[in-house]
């Protein structure tokens, strides 16, 4: 009699380490699991905080293409009246000179 208590203690032992070692494996997992929420999380913000600096570089990026754009703009424009400006004194000294020829030719 005192053999078969003798192995049903031990089973209940081991039992009960059995169960202890699936309640601290639980609890490591939920430790693991919490830990790569927490990581994930991170993540995310990091990765929120990185496509909100990639849309400032890019709108000041921007910003900065379309001044030099309209500087370019206003410079071509410049050119443009200079151009313009220097056609006509081509013109006026052309036909000033036109003028001048028969008057010297004495006609």
């Amino acid at each position: 009699m005192q053999v078969r208590s003798t192995s049903a203690l031990i089973a209940v032992l081991v039992l009960l380490v059995a169960a202890a070692a699936h309640v601290n494996a639980t609890k490591a997992q939920s430790a693991v699991a919490a830990l790569i929420a927490q990581k994930a999380a991170a993540l995310q913000a990091a990765q929120a905080a990185h496509a909100a600096a990639v849309q400032q570089v890019q709108t000041a990026i921007a910003a900065h293409v379309a001044q030099k754009q309209a500087a370019v703009a206003a410079l071509y424009q410049q050119v443009l009246a200079a151009h313009a400006a220097l056609a006509a004194a081509v013109a006026q000294k052309h036909s000033g000179a036109v003028a001048a020829a028969p008057a010297a030719s004495g006609r």
